[in-house]
């Protein structure tokens, strides 16, 4: 006897250990266990979710894995009402970390099959859905296949490449950790070290070895969990960042999304003090690499480069925890349709010259923490658009030119070096206006050039020119000419409007 078993989910990353786990049923037991499986991407219409409703009415048993209750899968109602109606087992459940109360009461699985069932897709891997797909085998499929019991796979742990069975960290820093060099910290999601979808996290390593940097690569489950026995990120912050309660390492490239601050987990069993920024206590910059849902083609080809979601989820919510937003350094791509499952498999794939600039730009803030403030040079810039006086610093709901001068404030006292200190917001305003600015209105040439404190030589110009890519060159050869252009350009030196105060 066969039996089929439908696999839905929201959460892409399973469907590379259920598709190996299918792979490896196939070898071991073809003529019992077919698996079919499909994730959020394929419900792309009412038309498609017929299609999968039509082909999974056959099988013995449905398992539906959301991340983020019913609503992260469309049509779910509708789907699991005719499931229903032919009869198909049931069983639904969240994320660990989600209440997944009503889902549960939504299966129709008993409730010891339930909390088995449970525990192998909460433990992930390979190994564990080939020993869930024979369990169900066996309790509703008249088999008699021996398993395993679910097993849980390491929450954290360092990764490197050249490790693919994995290092324990003493090992790890006694031969890769060298005293007198940057480091870098590089945390991500332990779903992705167990679907072994870890090329971008490879090319990050191999950007900061290049650059003779030390590297401590770890993988991590986020949320503290008492009933799985996870720890969560600040745990892993302070065993694998951290030695004898200082920083081991200088920054942190961060691939993670969300708001780590803002998810700590139902059963973190963690206070309000414990649910504040994992990276405060730290002290080192976190600089945020974007993992793109987008695929490499609307990344590279559209005029925003990211969507939406990117925004919120790898933009807009990591900056609630201190994080510096930087650039896609991967994006999603999607493989063909496995023939045994029907599963469409999503991995990401890094963007080596992106890679490239966010492991520059977090080399040279990790040199940041070994300059004195009184030798680092700060530069503010004021929104000024549409570019005229009376819009210099607009900014909805805020005053700009008396945030500025707090930021002033706070500089001077701890140690950067400023000429002076305006009295108020106003001064610093007038200051600026005594200068050039972006409004070409009121003076000449001869007397912007007067006016100006520095410029940009011809040969400073042309040496950042030649650094920018061929397709940006031809567009500003369009909108503003040759270069170095017109605008601001007095006798071939370009003027910079604004004001020098010491080192800011």
């Amino acid at each position: 006897m066969t039996i089929k078993i439908a696999y839905f989910t929201s959460a892409e990353s399973d469907l590379r250990s259920v598709v190996k786990a299918a792979s490896r049923i196939a070898e071991t037991h073809k003529d019992w266990v077919k698996i079919y499986a499909r994730s959020k991407g394929d419900f792309i219409s009412r038309a498609a979710i017929d299609t999968i409703i039509k082909e999974s009415r056959e099988a013995r048993i449905a398992i539906f894995h959301l991340h983020g209750g019913k609503d992260s899968l469309p049509d779910f109602d509708r789907l699991v009402e005719a499931l229903h109606g032919a009869g198909v087992l049931l069983h639904i459940q969240a994320l660990p970390s989600e209440d997944d109360a009503e889902l549960r009461a939504l299966s129709s699985v008993g409730r010891e099959d339930y909390q088995r069932i449970r525990a192998y897709i909460n433990y992930s891997g390979t190994e564990n859905y080939y020993h869930l797909f024979l369990y169900l085998a066996n309790r509703f499929g008249g088999g008699d296949f021996a398993l395993k019991e679910p097993a849980p796979l390491p929450w954290e742990g360092i990764y490197h490449p050249r490790y693919p069975e994995g290092i324990e960290l003493q090992n790890y820093l006694q031969q890769h950790y060298r005293p007198g060099k940057l480091t870098v910290g590089i945390p991500f999601y332990q779903s992705s070290w167990v679907a072994q979808n870890t090329e971008h996290i490879d090319v990050l390593i191999e950007a900061v070895e290049k650059r003779g940097a030390n590297v401590i690569p770890v993988f991590a489950y986020t949320l503290r969990d008492v009933e799985l026995g996870t720890k969560g990120l600040k745990w892993v912050m302070e065993n694998y960042f951290m030695r004898d309660g200082k920083p081991l390492v200088d920054v942190l490239i961060y691939t993670l999304a969300f708001s780590q601050a803002k998810f700590s987990g139902q059963n973190s069993g963690q206070s309000a003090e414990e649910e504040k920024s994992c990276f405060a206590f730290l002290g080192v910059p976190v600089i945020k690499a974007i993992l793109s849902l987008n695929t490499y083609e609307e990344w590279s080809t559209t005029l925003q480069g990211v969507n939406p979601l990117d925004v919120a989820i790898s933009a807009a919510l990591p900056e609630f925890d201190g994080a510096l937003i930087t650039v896609p350094v991967a994006t999603r791509e999607f493989a063909e349709r496995d023939p045994l499952t029907g599963a469409t498999m999503v991995s990401y794939f890094p963007v080596p010259e992106r890679v490239n600039k966010v492991v520059d730009l977090a080399l040279k803030w990790a040199s940041l923490r070994y300059k004195s403030n009184q030798d680092k040079k700060v530069a503010i810039i004021f929104n000024n658009y549409p570019p005229r006086n009376d819009t210099i610093g607009t900014a909805f709901g805020l005053d700009s030119p008396v945030s500025v001068l707090n930021i002033l404030r706070e500089m001077k006292a701890a140690g950067y070096t400023l000429d002076s200190l305006p009295e108020s917001g106003q001064e610093l305003m007038e200051e600026i206006l005594s200068r050039v600015t972006n409004d070409r209105r009121w003076a000449s040439a001869e007397q912007m050039a007067s006016l100006a404190v520095d410029g940009v030589t011809p040969e400073e110009y042309e040496r950042q020119w030649q650094t920018f890519p061929r397709q940006v060159q031809e567009k500003m050869k369009k909108d503003w000419g040759n270069p170095p252009g017109e605008v601001f350009n007095y006798q071939g030196r370009l003027l910079i409007p604004g004001i020098i105060n010491g080192n800011v």
